[in-house]
């Protein structure tokens, strides 16, 4: 799924407020069966309903305006609470990736896209042998002209011949259905 995700825009979101979609949609649309759009559409906009959420908040805590609590509270409260909440934001510091899980996660990202790449190389190779195949079945005669000659299939399909010199039997391996032989089926006594 490696074309549904930017690349590398998961790690810098982490650490700043979430102003884009990590989801490459236009190619996400694009893959998308007919038959799934509705629910493909309702994932959009429930998406974009949690984007536009996220993003309705400020992008840091609103600042507290000590002065106005001063002048009905009193001076002294305050400036205790004040001192309190510095010190509190000082102490709690912003959450650290103790376990150095987001290595862990681009580590495998990285495994994953390179197990991708190797299905899309053996994917390619599959689709030249079906087009080599195809192109072949293409060439064939009309089947009123086809006969079940070997040399027909061998003319077409020279890599799938049948090899002359070690022919390969048919079941149930008899020595009247091809090539006898110790390793196929014992010499008939006559």
């Amino acid at each position: 799924l490696y074309w549904l995700y930017k690349p590398g825009l998961v790690s810098t979101m982490a650490s700043k407020r979430v102003a884009t979609t990590a989801v490459n949609w236009a190619e996400f649309s694009a893959r998308m069966p007919e038959g799934q759009r509705e629910f493909f559409r309702a994932f959009k906009t429930r998406s974009d309903q949690f984007l536009a959420a996220v993003q309705s908040k400020p992008a840091e805590l609103p600042a507290i305006n000590w002065e106005t609590y001063r002048r009905t509270l009193g001076a002294g409260l305050v400036d205790d609470f004040q001192k309190q909440y510095d010190t509190l934001k000082k102490a709690v510091p912003y959450p650290k990736d103790g376990n150095n899980l987001m290595s862990k996660v681009e580590s495998e990202e990285q495994a994953s896209l390179q197990a991708v790449k190797v299905a899309i190389t053996a994917t390619q190779k599959s689709m030249e042998r079906s087009r080599y195949v195809l192109e072949r079945i293409e060439l064939l005669p009309p089947q009123d002209e086809m006969d079940m000659a070997p040399d027909v299939h061998a003319a077409y399909f020279p890599d799938e011949a049948v090899d002359a010199k070690n022919p390969t039997t048919f079941w149930p391996h008899t020595p009247s259905l091809g090539k006898a032989g110790p390793h196929w089926w014992p010499e008939e006594k006559k």
